[in-house]
């Protein structure tokens, strides 16, 4: 009488029965290799630390170590066999924890270079900012101007611009333009990334041409005052931010683009700065942001020609690279002249 036992594999969907089948397709194609990997012997026979390191000494197909998003595919997968079998996975999980931290890095160094020449020095943001306040475009001037300056993200454009007098009625926990007649407009947020870990941040700007792009719309757009606005005093939902900030911006660049513009020839004073009105840490802006320092990293012009590609996101790390900069590849080309701008709000 025979007597069917289950493989290793069959246990995956026997413990995760909800699984789709493309899901399935690509956990397949990795037990696979990681099977080639550990010399066809059961993964759930091996240790945990064995398991890391065949996975960390793994190769590409040129010979060269794999990219961190094909070992944090692989010890994922190798986890889910474990739990499937009930076995421990606590040094999987760090391992894996680590993996995901490299796949972000390398995804940015890599996306940094290809975009390297691809963006537009300060002058030119300025020179398009120029062309807006030229052309009367209050609402996109006020959000470069913010973007190039203070370095902002999406969510902190999401502001309202209200008069002086109603500074005592405001909610700490939303972000807001206050104006002070003509002299000073105080920049209040409490609504951004990192407001649990900076707090909530003001801002004295003084520049006159910010000043009088922000009176315009205080004094004639009557209650329709979100910087943000659908019309008729809609603010736009948080999910269509990148989106709407993105379509306002040279060549629809975005906040991320314009942040390592900025960043690439800031000084050190000037990027310090940067890092308190963005509530980014120092840390942080060098390794993601930096586009000259990756270069560096990377050596020579050849290398950066030859640097990887994108890796390809598998399903196992979608949620891994959801946050991830995606490159576009196209020259941006700046707007000289007012009647070239395309948006008419």
């Amino acid at each position: 009488m025979y007597i069917y036992k289950m493989s290793e594999f069959d246990m995956i969907k026997t413990s995760k029965p909800d699984l789709n089948a493309k899901t399935m397709v690509n956990y397949r194609n990795l037990y696979k290799r990681l099977k080639e990997i550990v010399g066809d012997k059961d993964i759930t026979s091996l240790s945990q630390d064995e398991v890391i390191k065949a996975v960390n000494d793994v190769k590409g197909k040129k010979g060269e170590p794999a990219t961190p998003s094909v070992k944090t595919s692989l010890l994922s997968l190798a986890l889910v066999l474990r739990e499937a079998f009930e076995l421990d996975v606590g040094e999987l999980k760090k391992a894996i924890l680590k993996s995901r931290e490299e796949v972000k890095t390398h995804t940015v160094e890599v996306n940094n270079v290809l975009i390297k020449d691809e963006l537009p020095s300060v002058k030119e943001l300025t020179t398009h900012l120029e062309g807006l306040y030229a052309a009367e475009k209050w609402r996109p001037y006020i959000m470069n101007w913010l973007m190039i300056n203070l370095g902002v993200r999406n969510k902190d454009l999401n502001l309202e611009i209200v008069d002086k007098k109603a500074k005592q009625e405001l909610d700490p926990e939303k972000n807001y333009l206050i104006v002070n007649g003509k002299t000073s407009i105080d920049y209040q947020r409490g609504d951004f990334k990192t407001v649990k870990k900076f707090g909530d941040m003001e801002n004295s700007i003084t520049n006159k041409k910010f000043i009088n792009a922000a009176r315009h719309v205080l004094d004639t757009e009557g209650d329709n005052r979100f910087l943000l606005s659908l019309g008729k005093n809609q603010q736009i939902a948080e999910t269509s931010l990148n989106k709407w900030v993105s379509k306002h911006t040279l060549n629809d660049m975005g906040q991320g683009k314009i942040f390592k513009a900025v960043i690439a020839s800031a000084s050190k004073k000037k990027t310090e700065k940067l890092s308190d009105t963005r509530g980014t840490a120092l840390d942080t802006i060098h390794d993601f942001y930096d586009v000259n320092k990756v270069i560096k990293k990377k050596g020579s012009k050849k290398a950066k020609k030859e640097a990887e590609p994108k890796p390809k996101e598998t399903e196992a790390l979608k949620e891994i690279l959801a946050e991830a900069p995606k490159p576009k590849a196209k020259k941006f080309k700046i707007i000289k002249k007012p009647e070239a701008l395309v948006e008419d709000w």
